[in-house]
């Protein structure tokens, strides 16, 4: 298991419309079991965008990545510059 934390950018943080698109991106991931972590500890599964959006994730929230499976170092990357990026 690797795993990393990331700063959330986005103005409006992880609501509905950015949440779809970053579920959406995980799902493209194959081989990988990706969760993320609020700073209260609440760990979800990232490809489901209801389990996403009850974390509450607000711009300035600080994310834990978690990637087990195949390739999980280069998805962990992926995943933190997808999240880096992500726009409203």
């Amino acid at each position: 298991m690797t795993t990393g934390k990331v700063t959330i950018q986005n103005e409006t943080g992880l609501h509905a419309r950015p949440g779809n698109e970053f579920v959406t991106f995980i799902k493209t991931l194959q081989g990988c079991k990706i969760e993320i972590e609020n700073e209260a500890g609440k760990r979800v599964n990232a490809s489901s965008l209801l389990k996403v959006l009850s974390l509450g994730v607000k711009k300035g929230s600080v994310l834990t990545i978690y990637c087990d499976g195949e390739n999980e170092e280069d998805n962990l990357k992926k995943v933190e510059e997808f999240i880096s990026n992500l726009k409203d």
